[in-house]
């Protein structure tokens, strides 16, 4: 039989008295929770007062929460902190820092802290930052024409205007949302149409060679000629982020990576992926590839590559 420390059944306590509170009832969220404890340790153990354990229960019960896209855990400490505090601009502060970092999907995290925000903050003022946090959170996602995570986003701004007690502050939100979606879908078509664009000019050129038949000869006219942005260096565009889905038209950056087949692209080579079969394994075109200059088609499967890193771009489309 194993005992469980005092701290343990202490917040076990407070983890069944907040279930029907937070709509998760069941033994088995609770043991997630416990599970998710058992990691973060260090936090719990500096939890002293019951107020205390019972806000680590509920950072913890919502970690467990069947709604993965979105967690509370996914923020740092300082981030947390900081909501607590009732400050939101300092949470995304320091949420900034994370993104250019590149250690956290930027959407998720606005996402993140939204949710969490709308979950402490309790006055119309204070949700207000909330709001300004959600067209914000658009405003990424437009950047980067994602549609990936706008039913989250539309559903945690739902629970900002059912917070909300002035009824005029409820319908600008709502008027607000209606012009935001309406800028994503067009930054989204727009997305769609260069990188069918990309394709449809690049899958003609196989067996043919395209400048000198260097490997970003191919793939940057592919870009540059069809509306996107000039490259810069081995930038391609904008980088995905760790998460996002690969798409057909997007472009596949090798460094020093070796193939179960003993092939090694030194240093960089670059790929346009013309489909994706998974979310590590592509169907691409490329040139210059064991001196073959020409256009040529391949697979590359890297789910688990001997040796380098490999990154994933979109282009941009030009200004």
């Amino acid at each position: 039989m194993r005992l469980l420390r005092p701290a343990t059944l202490l917040l076990l306590t407070s983890l069944r008295g907040l279930a029907g509170e937070l709509a998760v009832p069941d033994d088995a969220s609770i043991q997630l929770a416990l599970r998710l404890l058992a990691k973060q340790h260090k936090a719990a153990y500096a939890v002293t007062t019951p107020a205390g354990n019972l806000e680590l229960a509920r950072l913890l019960i919502d970690a467990a929460s069947t709604d993965a896209a979105v967690r509370y855990a996914e923020l740092s400490e300082g981030e947390r902190l900081a909501i607590r505090g009732l400050d939101l601009a300092l949470a995304q502060s320091a949420l900034a820092k994370r993104v250019l970092a590149y250690d956290v999907d930027e959407a998720d995290a606005h996402l993140a802290l939204i949710k969490a925000a709308t979950a402490t903050f309790k006055t119309d003022e204070q949700l207000d930052n909330v709001v300004q946090a959600v067209a914000q959170c658009y405003a990424v996602l437009e950047a980067d024409a994602r549609t990936d995570k706008e039913a989250p986003l539309v559903a945690l701004a739902t629970a900002v205007s059912r917070k909300l007690k002035d009824k005029d502050r409820q319908q600008a939100l709502k008027d607000q949302l209606v012009t935001l979606k309406a800028k994503l879908a067009a930054s989204t078509k727009a997305q769609d149409e260069l990188q069918a664009k990309i394709l449809a000019w690049a899958v003609p050129k196989q067996g043919t060679q395209v400048g000198n038949g260097e490997c970003t000869d191919f793939v940057y006219d592919a870009i540059e000629l069809n509306g996107g942005q000039r490259v810069e260096g081995y930038t391609m565009g904008r980088r995905l982020r760790p998460g996002e889905t690969p798409r057909n038209g997007d472009l596949l950056r090798l460094q020093n990576v070796e193939l179960p087949d003993g092939t090694v692209t030194f240093p960089n080579h670059v790929a346009l992926i013309v489909k994706v079969v998974t979310p590590t394994k592509f169907e691409c075109l490329h040139s210059n590839w064991v001196n073959v200059k020409t256009v040529q088609p391949i697979t590359f499967d890297l789910t688990k590559p001997l040796a380098g890193t490999w990154t994933v771009y979109r282009a941009r489309r030009a200004k």
